[in-house]
């Protein structure tokens, strides 16, 4: 697995961004028939799948690369070398600035916005 999708050490700060994650995907109309397909193993056919929304014809594409992890929609990712393969998390579209935004600033330590000027400089 790759070190950089390894949360399991990540804690408290992981947990509730997974509850959130869950929460959005819920809400989110072209994940949550490909949550339901993945929970049930239980798939529509192609036919079926060409009036829903192009979010959700995507990932039934994909539909052997998914699988839930704690209840959190995940797509297995794979190198174009085949060296590295981890589990990367599916976010909804409208949630990925959002989500990225409460990671940083979960996992990070809070900087003062001249202290971060300064050090990218």
């Amino acid at each position: 697995m790759c070190s950089y999708a390894d949360v399991s050490s990540k804690g408290d700060t992981y947990n509730k961004l997974a509850e959130k994650l869950l929460q959005e995907v819920q809400k989110y109309s072209g994940l949550r028939p490909v949550v339901e397909w993945v929970n049930s193993q239980g798939r529509p056919s192609e036919n079926e799948v060409t009036t829903l929304n192009l979010a959700t014809r995507f990932y039934w594409k994909q539909r052997d690369t998914l699988k839930l992890s704690g209840g959190v929609l995940v797509k297995k990712w794979l190198a174009p070398d085949g060296g590295v393969m981890y589990w990367q998390t599916v976010i909804p579209q409208d949630q990925r600035t959002n989500l990225v935004q409460e990671m940083h600033d979960g996992a990070m330590p809070s900087r003062s916005e001249d202290d971060t000027h300064s050090t990218t400089q």
